[in-house]
């Protein structure tokens, strides 16, 4: 799964990292992991914070997503759509293919596709087919967007 950290550019890796750790009394979110295996800095340098076998705290479980079975990756920045370096593009790149050869039934996505949120800021199902990855290898379905067009309903009501 894509994320970002909606945090400046320059943000590091270690910032983020720390932030998850870091106590809810001190502004962070006080859990005992992080929630990102994997973070591209702006300058496209990839940090590697877990393992792949380890479950972090990326996400809430839907419709077979949950924490125990999805490999995290953010990309630092992406305050606003479109806000992602062409260094982290290329090492996103890299690094969703390597995954999909290393996993062959894995499905890649964003964190926007199963939770009402912005992140990453792009369409990781458009991204992953303009990189050369296969339909079976991305998940299609989106919350979001349902989630979307049902508020709207509901508002008109």
């Amino acid at each position: 799964m894509v994320h970002c950290a909606a945090s400046n550019p320059n943000a590091k890796a270690k910032d983020i990292q720390e932030w998850f750790l870091r106590s809810v009394a001190k502004g962070g979110r006080g859990w005992s992991k992080g929630g990102y295996a994997e973070i591209i800095e702006w300058n496209g340098t990839l940090v590697k914070l877990y393992d792949d076998e380890v479950p972090t705290n990326g996400v809430k479980a839907y419709k077979g997503v949950s924490n125990s079975n999805t490999l995290h990756i953010c990309l630092v920045g992406g305050r606003t759509e479109g806000e992602i370096s062409k260094e982290q593009k290329a090492t996103l790149e890299k690094r969703l293919l390597e995954k999909v050869e290393k996993y062959p039934h894995a499905k890649l996505l964003g964190h926007n596709q199963v939770a009402v949120k912005a992140c990453p800021n792009f369409d990781v199902r458009r991204y992953s087919k303009s990189i050369g990855i296969e339909d079976k290898n991305i998940f299609w379905e989106d919350y979001y967007e349902i989630a979307t067009k049902m508020k709207q309903i509901i508002d008109t009501i």
